[in-house]
């Protein structure tokens, strides 16, 4: 007998989910019964209703996968640095470049300068 180490339970199939149905419909049968007249019934149904209990186990099998979780560092915000704008002769709005530079001089006057005063779009 092979011992499972993730202890997760096999996903749920059309008939289970037709039996948890069946289940809440007849609540006043006991167990045995239940199982015995859900599986005559399960039989006799049409394949079309019985895809539709398949379909609803597979939509929920995948919404219960649960994919592995990867831990990314990321900086916090008091370690990040501004972002540096950049003008150049073809452009007319600022562009962000990431900073290679361990300190900014121009940090500070970026911060409170307007450039949207001196940047018009109508301008060519």
């Amino acid at each position: 007998m092979k011992i499972r180490r993730n202890n997760r339970s096999r996903p749920a199939n059309g008939f289970s989910i037709f039996v948890k149905f069946y289940t809440r419909r007849y609540k006043s049968q006991n167990s045995q019964e239940r199982m015995k007249n859900a599986s005559k019934i399960w039989k006799s149904l049409p394949n079309e209703v019985k895809n539709d209990f398949i379909k609803y186990a597979h939509d929920e099998h995948i919404l219960k996968e649960t994919p592995p979780v990867v831990s990314i560092p990321t900086e916090s915000a008091e370690n990040r640095k501004p972002p540096i704008f950049i003008f150049d002769e073809k452009s007319t709005k600022p562009h962000y470049v990431k900073s290679t530079e361990t300190s900014n001089p121009f940090s500070s006057l970026e911060e409170f300068f307007d450039f949207e005063k001196y940047i018009n779009d109508n301008d060519n």
